[in-house]
């Protein structure tokens, strides 16, 4: 590049190339004019005077791209800042939600009892040893057993505070599955309310010279069952009032499963055998060895199918599909069996052949003779209109299409207020008829009743829950 001096020496003095500027008599004059003039030799206007030099526009270019650069960079920083906020909102909005489900599923007391033992941070949990359960039960005494059943045996107990218990004592166990024994011990806990089971402790222990022990420890329910009252031997008639407050606490308790804790407990097999009183007639949903939680944002599990044949929803028992619906459906059927006295699977006297409760009732429902499926001689009958009521609500809960049923929320609605019960859509089938003889026998493997044993309630009812019948020791219920 050319050096500016020399191009101002040719401009201005026209020497030659290569001539020396300092020797130029030019320059003492330049120097002269530029402190003579106002501005003084140091300002842009005294170059541009006197060489035609004008140095302000590059520096007014510069401004522009100036102004772009800090605009880019306070745009990242607010940029910045935002993202930062919406990432903290999102992480605070996580947190909190988590929270309430943690508060929701863990609803316990805040007093602790000489023993107890604190399972997690969240729930107070006794555990027992087997040494207080044997004293508790006389060592497993047979004449302390109250229900038999397929999980195990059940036997009543003291403890040393002289309360009575019902100890459940599975079998078959493995040490293999104490982590999930424990965490399912601990959801049952954790569950409170008045239509549930309350769960006081468990067991688990491996002896030296016996099988690895799983007990769970609930109250005593000393008035039986539901099934004992409705077809148990020698036992009164209830009344429609007591049908009517069972109804509606089976209907809370399994409410609450359903929409008062999150994630949403469904039962899988709710039962008469399964709904304890006590000596109010309150109702105790009972038996949460099957209790499983559905994986938030699904809307139903495909798992192995588990539960009794009769009261098993179809789209369970046919394809695994499991939903809060499936519950629905065995409220049903236990509804019917509240209003009608008769069991879910109807024997047939004069052939191998079986029918459903709930086809039976709806064959009679469609005619139009709603009443005809009330037990005769109920005690203390209530209102035409009251009783067909319940009867619809029966029928729809047990529709064998899911979308058809109420959710439990809706129900309860229906039950406690005078909201009209939804129009009931034609059923494409009989139940039974949709099996074939193989999958009778076969595909509901996992069910724990058959037709044929269903006949045999009326001699021997077992049970695996903490049930007393005074009355006949020897009856105990199936599950």
């Amino acid at each position: 590049l050319e050096d500016p001096l020399l191009s101002i020496n040719k401009a201005y003095f026209n020497v030659p190339d290569g001539g020396n500027v300092t020797d130029c008599e030019g320059y003492p004059f330049i120097y002269a004019a530029a402190f003579a003039n106002r501005f003084g030799p140091t300002d842009l206007g005294t170059a541009k005077c006197l060489f035609l030099l004008d140095f302000s526009r590059t520096s007014a270019r510069s401004e522009p791209h100036k102004a772009v650069i800090l605009g880019v960079l306070v745009g990242c920083l607010h940029g910045f800042v935002g993202a930062v906020l919406v990432v903290w909102c999102v992480w605070m909005w996580h947190s909190r939600r988590t929270k309430r489900k943690r508060t929701n599923l863990t609803q316990l007391g805040t007093t602790s009892l000489p023993g107890m033992e604190m399972v997690d941070g969240n729930t107070a949990l006794r555990r027992f040893t087997l040494d207080e359960i044997k004293r508790a039960t006389r060592n497993f005494s047979r004449d302390n057993i109250i229900g038999m059943g397929g999980y195990g045996n059940v036997y009543k107990g003291i403890l040393e505070d002289g309360s009575e218990v019902a100890f459940k004592r599975f079998k078959n166990c493995s040490a293999a599955g104490e982590e999930a024994f424990v965490h399912e011990v601990e959801v049952i806990a954790s569950v409170k309310h008045v239509n549930l089971l309350a769960l006081r402790g468990y067991c688990t222990v491996t002896g030296p010279f016996e099988a690895h022990q799983r007990i769970i420890v609930c109250d005593l329910m000393r008035n039986g069952s539901l099934y004992d009252h409705l077809f148990g031997s020698g036992m009164k008639k209830l009344s429609w009032p007591i049908r009517q407050k069972i109804t509606l606490g089976m209907a809370r308790g399994l409410a609450y499963l359903h929409h008062g804790v999150q994630p949403a407990i469904i039962h899988r097999d709710i039962k008469a055998s399964n709904i304890l009183v006590d000596e109010t007639f309150e109702p105790k949903l009972a038996d949460f060895g099957l209790a499983k939680f559905t994986a938030e944002g699904l809307t139903h599990l495909s798992t192995r199918v588990a539960g009794t044949l009769g009261y098993v929803a179809p789209e369970y028992a046919l394809y695994g599909q499991l939903s809060e619906r499936s519950d629905v459906y065995s409220f049903g059927v236990v509804l019917l069996e509240i209003l009608s006295g008769k069991k879910a699977i109807i024997p047939n006297d004069h052939s191998y052949e079986t029918l459903l409760l709930t086809d039976w009732a709806w064959s009679l429902v469609r005619e139009g003779r709603l009443l005809d499926v009330i037990e005769e001689a109920m005690p203390e009958l209530g209102a035409k209109d009251e009783i067909e009521k319940y009867v619809l609500v029966a029928i729809l809960c047990s529709h064998p299409v899911a979308y058809a049923r109420p959710t439990m929320d809706q129900l309860i609605k229906i039950l406690e207020n005078d909201c009209p019960v939804p129009s009931i859509p034609d059923r494409p089938f009989p139940l039974l008829a949709h099996f074939d003889d193989k999958e009778m026998s076969m595909s509901i493997t996992g069910l724990r009743d058959t037709p044929k044993s269903a006949e045999q309630h009326t001699l021997v009812h077992k049970s695996d829950h903490p049930v007393q019948n005074d009355g006949d020791k020897g009856v105990i219920s199936e599950s």
